[in-house]
């Protein structure tokens, strides 16, 4: 089982709310960064780096080459 904020290595995991998520980029209040996050419950984990632009971030997601 996978506690929130803990770094997963999966492109989906399961919420304690029971929604399936899907690993994406997401926005902080300053940053971007790729993560999950519940439509439910919120900020789920984060699992890379912060990035300045989301074009970055999406071509790190989409090449699976991000780490924290």
């Amino acid at each position: 089982m996978t506690l929130p904020g803990e770094t997963v290595n999966d492109t989906t995991v399961d919420c304690e709310c029971g929604e399936s998520l899907h690993i994406q980029v997401l926005r902080s209040n300053a940053d971007y960064y790729i993560g999950f996050q519940c439509p439910n419950c919120g900020s789920y984990s984060r699992e890379s780096r912060y990035y300045n632009d989301f074009e970055d971030a999406q071509e790190d997601l989409d090449g699976g080459v991000f780490s924290r």
